[in-house]
This record gives C-alpha cells, structure tokens and sequence, in this order.
C-alpha cells in the first residue's frame, strides 16, 4: 500500500503539471483571440472571411474550455495533496486556498470579477501552503516555486515559471523517498559535526518498527514528529537527538499499535538547532519483554 505522504507529494506534482498544461492552453486561446481580431479588420474589407473569424472564435471557445477541465483537475490534486499532508501532520494550510480557486473558476462563468478575486486569494494561498512544503522538506525549488505562485495571483508568468520550479522539486523530492516515503539512495544526513551514512533500505526495516515518512522537528517548541511502523505492540520510553544533551520521555502517544503507521510527537522542550539539518533520534522501545533502539531522522524547520 502506497505511504500516504508519498501519494500527498504525487498528488501534488500532478496538480502542478495540470496546471501548468492549463496555463498553456490560455495561451493558445489568448493567441486565437488576437487572430480573431485581427479576423474582423479583415472582414470589413473582404465579407468572405467572415468563415474564418467563425472557426478562430471555436478555437477559442474549445480551448478555453479544455484549459478549464485541466485547471479544475489541477487544483482537486492540489486539494488531495494538501488533505494527504494533512493526515500525516504536516497542514500547511493549502485547503482553503484550493477550495477559493475552484470557486472562483466557476464563479468567473457567471460573475467574473468576483470570481477573479477568489482566484486570485486563491493563489496567494496555494503559493504560499507550496512554499511551506518547501521549508518543511528542505527543497529550494519547492520553496521558490510556492513564492512565484503567490506573485503569479497577479502576474500570471511568473505563476507558470512557479508551478514548473515546484513540479520539478516535487519530482526531486519524490526519487529521495522511497514508496514507504524513506529518502533513498546512500545520502549523508546527520548533524554538521557527526554525519552519519543512511542507505536506501534502512537497517530500521529489521527491527520491529522502523520511520516511514519524512520527520521534521521544530526549533521554537522541540517538537519532533515521525511516523512509526510498528510490526508488534510496543511501548515508548525514551528518546535522545544524537550528537547533542537533548533527551525526552514525552510522546504523544507512548504506544504503537501493531501493524500499523502511528505519527508520533516527541517534546524536547525549546532547542538550538541547525535549520534544514537533519539529525538522527534514538528512540528506546519495549517490545515485549525486549528493550530495543530505534533510529529515525529528522529535519529542522
């Protein structure tokens, strides 16, 4: 079964990419709207074309109507990822900002200036949720992609060079995790003193829980998430952030159903971290009558 935050994340970049073939299209209609009216100039002085300004209007119409299936695709992916971060604690507030857009789409059919507002406040949100994604997973293009967006509300260019920064980041983010939503590949992730080697199949998948999902922690409140696959009942005990004096025996909760993917809190209590650092937290478990520790990773937003 597919890891909900990596199906979050594709349901996102396919978002991206439909709007970004919607954006085309307006293009293309834009441009026979110009041959259009170049089409009635023409008119005046030969009535014969009049059979071309028919056909350069239905180009426009047929057009305009396909952008608007494929802006209406966009921002129902966009919506279903933002809902899909959601459920793995990470809102970054793009469900309101979706839900604006589409009915300001329909509200620009029958009351075009008020649906343009929506559509517009619309983008500044989305651009602005995309943009935390960014922050939350360290991705530049995914961060500068979100800001284009929002200025995009009101210079539609540079919305489409945004929705293309952010499908590519997206896409970048995609191949560093794994279907289980683990960064794959033999990348060094650890603290600026102590890094560390994490492979693509983790040693975590041998013990009885391992870290799916990508874990973030933030400085202001020492709040780390994670989410845990536990394979039996266990019990939460303690946590440490390796490299530094930060220990814990907060969690919310404190106990992992068995076969199942817990999202799990742990409170450090304010920290002094590195942001967009990842660091490694040992967790010490009980499973069974067995005391076992499990490594997950995190990032610093």
């Amino acid at each position: 079964m597919l890891n909900p935050e990596v199906k979050a994340i594709q349901d996102l970049r396919s978002g991206s990419l439909f709007a970004i073939i919607a954006t085309i299209l307006v293009s293309i209609a834009i441009i026979f709207l110009f041959i259009s009216i170049a089409a009635i100039a023409t008119i005046v002085t030969s009535p014969s074309s009049s059979s071309s300004l028919i056909g350069s209007l239905i180009g426009v119409i047929i057009v305009e109507i396909i952008a608007l299936v494929f802006a209406i695709i966009s921002v129902l992916r966009l919506r279903s990822g933002f809902r899909g971060l959601e459920t793995v604690g990470k809102d970054v507030g793009g469900v309101t900002g979706t839900t604006l857009w589409i009915i300001g789409l329909v509200l620009s059919i029958i009351i075009p200036l008020i649906g343009a507002i929506l559509i517009i406040i619309g983008l500044i949100l989305i651009g602005l949720a995309i943009r935390r994604v960014g922050q939350i997973y360290n991705v530049g293009n995914i961060r500068n992609g979100g800001i284009l967006i929002a200025i995009g509300s009101i210079v539609p260019f540079a919305g489409f060079i945004g929705f293309i920064l952010t499908y590519l980041g997206l896409g970048k983010l995609l191949n560093m995790m794994g279907m289980g939503g683990q960064p794959m590949g033999g990348i060094y992730m650890g603290t600026p003193t102590t890094p560390y080697p994490m492979q693509g199949t983790m040693p975590t998948q041998q013990l009885p829980i391992y870290q799916t999902g990508q874990g973030y922690i933030y400085n202001n409140n020492g709040t780390a998430v994670v989410q845990l696959y536990s394979t039996q009942p266990a019990q939460l005990l303690s946590a440490r952030i390796e490299g530094t004096l930060y220990t814990t025996s907060n969690f919310n909760p404190n106990y992992l159903q068995p076969n199942t993917t817990t999202q799990v809190t742990i409170n450090f209590g304010p920290l002094m971290l590195t942001v967009g650092q990842t660091y490694r937290i040992i967790i010490t478990t009980l499973v069974g009558s067995q005391t076992l520790e499990i490594p997950v990773y995190v990032t610093v937003t």
